[in-house]
C-alpha cells in the first residue's frame, strides 16, 4: 500500500492510515454510553471501509487543531470548530503519534 501510493499521489493519506492502523483503536465504547459512542463513530464511517474511516478520524482531529482564525476563514463563518463532535476532547488515540510522524 505504502510503496504503491506515490503512483496514485496519495502518500500522505496512506502514511496516515498506516500509522493509525499501528495505534490503539481510536473508538471507545463504554457500556454506559454505548449508543452515543456508536452514533459518534457513525459520523466518521466511510462507505469504502475502515481504512478511510481512520483517515476521517485523523482529518477531523487535525482540522480541529487548526487556529480558530484559520477555521473561520476556511468555513466562511464564526464557528470556532470544524467538527463539534471533537470539541474540547483529547485527540483520538494515535492521532498525535501520526501527526508527529508525518511532520518528520
Amino acid at each position: 500500500m505504502l510503496l504503491y501510493s506515490p503512483q496514485l499521489s496519495c502518500s500522505n493519506e496512506i502514511l496516515s492510515v498506516v500509522w493509525m492502523r499501528n495505534t490503539p483503536n481510536p473508538f471507545m465504547r463504554p457500556r454506559e454510553a454505548a449508543k452515543a459512542a456508536d452514533e459518534a463513530k457513525a459520523r466518521f464511517q466511510h462507505v469504502d471501509g475502515d481504512h478511510l474511516t481512520l483517515l476521517n478520524v485523523y482529518h477531523a482531529w487535525k482540522n480541529n487543531q487548526a487556529p480558530a482564525s484559520r477555521r473561520k476563514r476556511e468555513e466562511g463563518g464564526p464557528s470556532p470548530s470544524r467538527n463539534p463532535t471533537l470539541e474540547n476532547r483529547s485527540p483520538p488515540r494515535g492521532a498525535t503519534t501520526t501527526s508527529s510522524t508525518r511532520a518528520r
